[in-house]
């Protein structure tokens, strides 16, 4: 016998010799039809005006916004010093016409 026939008969002793026996699940009965029927769907009711910004979010005028006070900032070795002016409010339109306002925090 060649030792191909031999590795053969080895590797199926060794699956084999594992598996677990063979077992069928139990037979269920047969499910109970269901009728066949016409449904009708109803679209969702649309979400309350309010609930929300429309986008795009429209600027109307610059001159409309607020600022922090003025920040002087200097340099790490003092010799330059720079202003630094900080948005605080914007006035916004939204697609909607609605007013929005941002507001942020100061740093």
């Amino acid at each position: 016998m060649s030792d191909a026939g031999k590795l053969q008969r080895d590797l199926q002793a060794l699956v084999g010799a594992g598996a677990a026996p063979a077992r069928k699940l139990p037979e269920r009965p047969a499910a109970t039809p269901v009728a066949s029927r016409t449904g009708v769907a109803k679209p969702a009711a649309p979400a309350a005006s309010g609930a929300g910004i429309a986008s795009p979010l429209t600027e109307e005028s610059f001159a409309d916004r607020e600022w922090h006070p003025e920040a002087i900032i200097a340099s790490s070795d003092g010799i330059f010093t720079f202003s630094l002016y900080r948005l605080k409010s914007v006035q916004m339109t939204d697609a909607n016409g609605l007013p929005v306002q941002l507001i942020f925090a100061a740093p």
